[in-house]
């Protein structure tokens, strides 16, 4: 008996400890890369994001929910990293663009490569300066547009 408290208290702390750890989660209808490696979706519609990992949409666009209510849509073929700074969450868009819907800007903030983001509202996009260029040098700064709808849910 004294062993399944044991083997259970262990358990526990390993659950706690991993759904602190969590940032987010990535929801994709394709493969996307997480934390460099290649994640097939078949399955298992939400994989675990971590702060310090970097998500790279494939041919889909990948949808990251974030643990406050706060969505990013990484349009295909974009990079971000997730990192903590204090309290915190931060989206670093790495490169190409994203779409977001924020419930909160208090423990939330998005970056364009080293810049923060300048977020006129709780809805918009959001491009590195190469995605930028490649549109005909828009500015790198959010602008208040409607998301493109997140992906679509993956069958069982």
């Amino acid at each position: 008996m004294l062993r399944f408290l044991l083997v259970l208290s262990v358990a526990g702390l390993m659950f706690a400890q991993t759904t602190t750890r969590t940032a987010a989660t990535a929801t994709s209808s394709s493969a996307f890369k997480l934390g460099g490696a290649e994640v097939q979706v078949a399955g298992i519609p939400n994989w675990p994001v971590a702060a310090g990992d970097e998500v790279q949409a494939g041919a889909a666009p990948v949808l990251i929910s974030f643990r406050d209510g706060n969505r990013v849509t990484l349009a295909r073929g974009s990079k971000a990293k997730i990192e903590k700074n204090g309290d915190k969450t931060l989206l670093r868009l790495l490169d190409g663009s994203c779409s977001y819907i924020l419930k909160s800007r208090l423990s939330f903030g998005l970056m364009a490569g080293d810049k923060p983001a300048e977020v006129s509202g709780l809805r918009g996009s959001l491009s590195t300066a190469s995605a930028a260029k490649a549109a005909g040098n828009l500015p790198v700064s959010a602008e208040v547009l409607l998301p493109p709808p997140p992906p679509t849910p993956i069958s069982r």
